[in-house]
């Protein structure tokens, strides 16, 4: 079914999805620190992301408290609850890390992670193509998983030459599949999904952002 065969109301659905999907209010800023070699952050490192303590839950809100506007330590929140499957509290983590922190790019990619471990495809696309965006923009090419997800989107629907683009962007970044296993539950959630949704927000995303 084309556009113009589409109900108003199925195309409204889309026009507002594109709109969040490509159309985003927040900038990405360089993050010049590296929170890997702050004396101050190395105690949270040590334990790990996704640490299952109270301890490192606390040293992460020390660390927020202190540097609001690093990315990591919301990043390793995130993954704190998302293992609880406190995917509510993870997402309002995000959602304070994504307001504060400069570098706004991995969180988005965490957001995506997130979204399709809770089982929400569009919603993990939205985010993955949020953070695919921000790369191209800036040319800063360091969050592989967005260009690679959206990638096997593709091709379980059939467009092997966009897929194709999206998997050489992936490798420019680091060379990397998923495994059969992760692969399968990936296909699952598709199964699920609004696919009108994602593929026309993925088509329209590669025609601006991915050359071919």
């Amino acid at each position: 079914m084309g556009v113009l065969n589409m109900s108003s109301e199925i195309k409204r659905d889309i026009d507002v999805y594109l709109g969040e999907c490509l159309s985003w209010g927040l900038k990405d800023e360089e993050e010049r620190r590296d929170a890997f070699s702050m004396s101050d952050v190395q105690p949270a490192i040590i334990l790990g992301s996704g640490n299952g303590t109270d301890e490192h839950v606390k040293l992460c809100r020390q660390i927020i408290s202190k540097y609001p506007d690093l990315d990591m330590p919301y990043y390793w929140l995130t993954h704190h609850y998302a293992l609880k499957n406190d995917f509510d509290q993870a997402r309002a983590v995000l959602d304070d890390g994504l307001l504060a922190s400069k570098r706004k790019r991995h969180l988005c990619d965490e957001y995506g992670w997130l979204e399709c471990e809770a089982g929400r495809l569009e919603e993990a696309v939205k985010w993955w193509i949020r953070c695919a965006i921000f790369q191209q923009v800036s040319g800063r090419l360091d969050c592989y998983a967005p260009f690679m997800y959206l990638a096997y989107i593709m091709r379980r629907y059939g467009d092997i030459p966009l897929s194709e683009r999206l998997f050489s962007v992936t490798d420019s970044i680091r060379s990397i599949r998923l495994d059969d296993i992760a692969e399968q539950k990936l296909f699952a959630i598709v199964y699920t999904a609004n696919i009108r949704l994602i593929l026309t927000a993925i088509k329209s995303f590669a025609k601006k952002y991915i050359s071919g």
